[in-house]
């Protein structure tokens, strides 16, 4: 644990999973959609 913290701290690197990256491309395209509704009122 500790190493992993070090690493995110001091190399700047943070490890993005796939699940991270499917879970915020559903939560954008829920925004888009959600803009898109209002914007075509």
């Amino acid at each position: 644990m500790r190493q992993r913290r070090n690493v995110d701290l001091y190399a700047g690197g943070t490890d993005v999973t796939a699940k991270e990256c499917a879970e915020y491309l559903d939560f954008v395209e829920g925004v888009f959609l959600k803009v898109s509704e209002k914007i075509s009122q």
